[in-house]
């Protein structure tokens, strides 16, 4: 072995440590957008490392080749999933519904299916190895082969795209991640595109040995470096398209660790810092106010709050904190919309001053932004400013010597309005929202403070109301509510959609038993288990005799319909513990863990008589149906699963040529013990098989007389 290989293999592995290290902090924070998908990318680059490696240090040829094959399922996953990875981390996932993302792995299951196929040649035309003393195996690539490789390749660069868009995008922090992953991905890559071209382009400087998977040691360095300084798993970009620029309103997006994600212009303008020094800082440092405020709040809870804030311009702000939670109920982070109610804190002190100090403040009142109604203790309206105007379409000479109940749209009820004149009759503050009715005819969303104003002797002697239009931020508020809803269903609707695709794919769609891909994939499984307990399991062949005659005569469905029935019989005849598959056309397997091979052959006869009770009229005539099972064990009869399954398949294939209908146990001389069934049919028997108006009905009866005969033994 050349100590050359040895230390590139030790390389390797240790990119495969740090590929699931990766792996495994992404996918503790799989609910924020696209780790998940990173979680895989990694588990993908690791596989990849670590069957290269073994490929790399392997002197047998056929196990070389078995490493070289397994290691494509790596190559060519790792470029889906960091396509899907970069769409979710920039917020393009909605693109992609569930039958879109199952498109991507179309042409990489064709090239598995090829390499692990007779028809490898159309994928890798040859291989050799490099050397006798290990090292790589040296592949021409067939047609298929570029065709993965283009396919890679658009990914690959696909995905580039997509995140160096985000870089020019987002600003600040985000820049700093996206180059990160960028780098990270296009590494590896550049080395893999200089192992194609290099043998054609530059010949003379050829290395046999592909640096794709060296290149990936270099992307988890980078990786962990974004982790640890950046903590790009800790930050997920938030759309800035649902933050209006030109809301009149501070608006802060933070995340679940207070860090500020988003702000937008009013907020920089507040807050006195530009975007690039406000995104990423922590809300402590930058408005401490705000900060003492969240941590006084459980992670989950809404609220409002008024804080001072003591900027160049000092600003009283009303608070109103949202909480954001993902689709797994999972704290994501908080928008806080704040408002500066100076103004209004500044006519709330004016209220409590005295009656003959009204029409000095009315001069200060009436350029505030919000609206401002001075009534007697009667409601009727004695003074209004400009802003009460402009909100609700009626002019001072409207609205002066009447009561605000002409506003009334009847959306509140009576109740509503006898709980706030009850309020501020015995002495204290209302606020709430109203919907009141414009000059025009539509409806408008109020925010109002009530608040009395009392004379020397402590009586109530007026009412000033403060009132903002909120209606667009309402209507805001209900189009984010609607925008999260939806996106909830089609969350539920990907996941539904995936549990059904998985199931599916170790289905057989007519039968519904498992398929042969199961029972191949539960084999290893099962000899492994039975080495560890020291226990065997058995595995039945099981032929529907004479099918193809059936299906030439009746048509495929009659044949469907034997074959369904079948699977009925096996589904309400196993163990829990028993895989019962279709392995192909009308053969089927049962795999019986813990069974005695005695244990199966009863089992085996159950099936075989329940079967053979089902009968098909079809035109006129009975069509009676039968089995051939051939049984097998381990250890007995196989050192692994597919010698065992090849031992069945043998002691089936005996079985029909002992006359079918019959149960076969495999043995070296075949060798069997038979049990040969006399079925003795009365005439009571044949008058259940009657044709009936449906020619596809089953008709069971309650069994043949049967009567048995132990062979001898020898292969007649």
């Amino acid at each position: 072995m050349n100590i050359n290989w040895i230390l590139v293999s030790g390389i390797l592995l240790l990119n495969f440590f740090i590929s699931i290290y990766l792996a495994w902090r992404s996918w503790s924070k799989h609910w924020q957008g696209g780790q998940d998908f990173f979680a895989l990318l990694m588990i993908s680059a690791g596989y990849y490392s670590l069957t290269y490696a073994l490929e790399l240090i392997t002197l047998s040829i056929p196990l070389k080749i078995f490493w070289f094959k397994i290691e494509n399922i790596g190559i060519i996953t790792i470029p889906v999933f960091w396509f899907l990875f970069a769409s979710r981390y920039t917020q393009n996932a909605r693109w992609f519904s569930g039958k879109y993302v199952a498109l991507f792995f179309v042409i990489p299951l064709i090239t598995l299916m090829l390499i692990f196929s007779p028809f490898e040649k159309f994928y890798y035309v040859s291989l050799q190895p490099f050397s006798n003393a290990g090292g790589p195996l040296l592949a021409a690539g067939g047609f298929w082969y570029w065709v993965q490789a283009a396919q890679n390749y658009f990914l690959v660069l696909l995905g580039a795209f997509v995140i160096l868009r985000t870089t020019f995008r987002y600003p600040g922090i985000y820049r700093g991640q996206s180059l990160v992953i960028l780098v990270g991905i296009l590494i590896p890559w550049l080395a893999n595109a200089y192992y194609l071209l290099s043998r054609m382009i530059f010949p003379q400087y050829y290395i046999p040995l592909n640096f794709t998977a060296l290149a990936f040691v270099v992307t988890g360095l980078i990786y962990s470096f974004g982790i640890f300084r950046l903590g790009f798993l800790d930050l997920a970009p938030i759309a800035r398209e649902i933050i209006f620029e030109n809301i009149p309103e501070m608006v802060l997006v933070l995340d679940a660790a207070n860090r500020m994600v988003d702000v937008n212009s009013m907020g920089q303008k507040w807050l006195g810092l530009g975007h690039e020094k406000l995104t990423g800082s922590h809300i402590r440092v930058i408005f401490k106010e705000l900060y003492e405020v969240l941590e006084s709040y459980d992670d989950f809870q809404q609220g409002n709050a008024e804080v001072r804030i003591n900027s160049a311009s000092p600003r009283d702000l009303e608070l109103v904190i949202t909480p954001l939670t993902d689709s797994q109920g999972q704290l994501a982070g908080r928008v806080v919309v704040a408002r500066d109610i100076t103004s209004r804190n500044q006519a709330m002190i004016l209220m409590n001053q005295r009656n003959d100090l009204i029409h000095l403040q009315s001069s200060a009142l009436n350029v505030a932004v919000n609206a401002v109604v001075i009534t007697d203790v009667n409601g009727r309206c004695i003074w209004v400013n400009r802003a009460f105007s402009e909100i609700s379409g009626y002019s001072s000479d409207d609205a002066l010597g009447k009561n605000l109940s002409f506003l009334k749209s009847g959306v509140q009820d009576d109740k509503f309005y006898k709980t706030l004149w009850e309020t501020i009759k015995a002495g204290n503050t209302w606020q709430g929202e109203i919907v009141n009715r414009h000059k025009l005819g539509h409806l408008f969303v109020e925010e109002m403070t009530i608040a009395p104003v009392n004379n020397d002797k402590g009586v109530v002697t007026n009412y000033i109301a403060v009132k903002q239009d909120i209606t667009a931020r309402k209507r805001m508020e209900l189009d984010l509510q609607e925008a999260n809803r939806r996106m909830k269903f089609q969350m539920e609707e990907i996941i539904s959609l995936q549990d059904k695709l998985r199931e599916q794919a170790i289905r057989d769609p007519l039968t519904e038993l498992y398929n042969r891909r199961v029972l191949e994939e539960t084999l290893d499984r099962e000899v492994s288990h039975a080495r560890r307990d020291e226990k065997g399991f058995c595995i039945a062949m099981i032929d529907i005799d004479n099918f193809k005659g059936l299906n030439d005569r009746y048509g495929h469905r009659v044949g469907d319909l034997v074959l369904t029935s079948f699977a009925k019989i096996l589904e309400n005849n196993t163990r829990r513990g028993d895989i019962a598959c279709r392995f192909g056309g009308d053969e089927f397997a049962v795999l019986m863990p813990n069974a005695s091979v005695e244990g199966a052959r009863k089992r085996a006869q159950q099936w075989r008589r329940a079967f053979q009770m089902l009968h098909q009229s079809f035109n006129g005539q009975e069509v009676q149906v039968s089995l051939s099972v051939g049984i097998a064990s381990y250890p007995q009869h196989g050192v692994d699963g597919m010698a065992v399954l090849e031992s069945a398949d043998k002691a089936l294939y005996r079985s029909k040529e002992k006359g079918k209908n019959q149960v076969m146990i495999f043995e070296e001389d075949y060798t069997c013990q038979i049990k040969i069934f006399d079925y003795q049919v009365t005439a009571d028997h044949k008058a259940l098989f009657q044709v009936t108006k449906n020619p596809w009905r089953f008709w069971p009866f309650s069994g043949p007389k049967i009567s048995s005969v132990k062979n001898a033994g020898g292969k007649g």
